[in-house]
């Protein structure tokens, strides 16, 4: 819930720029790590719990790569970029390891 505390200032400010596509994007992916992790709490087998959790990794992969072209165009400074990149990276680890417990 951090990261999307962190990145909410920064679609807004993309938005009141224009910047409509991109900072969709990135509330897209950066919104959907969140919602298949939870939803993958609840699956009714492991099969769809590993197909959500590998969602969610493909999501938090988009988001760390959205943000480095966020980060290019200079919708956000180089602190705010930090510290996302360290939470998005932090559930990359978890999600990764998650998987491969998973994947034996």
């Amino acid at each position: 819930m951090e990261l999307i505390k962190e990145i909410a200032p920064v679609v807004l400010r993309m938005q009141k720029k224009g910047e409509m596509k991109l900072s969709d994007q990135l509330k897209r992916s950066s919104a959907s790590i969140m919602l298949n992790w939870c939803e993958s709490k609840t699956a009714e087998s492991k099969k769809m719990w590993k197909h959500k959790v590998n969602i969610a990794l493909g999501e938090a992969n988009e988001t760390l790569m959205t943000i480095y072209i966020v980060r290019q165009y200079e919708y956000m400074t180089e602190k705010e970029y930090t510290s996302i990149q360290d939470k998005t990276d932090h559930l990359v680890a978890m999600l990764t390891k998650c998987v491969k417990t998973a994947n034996g």
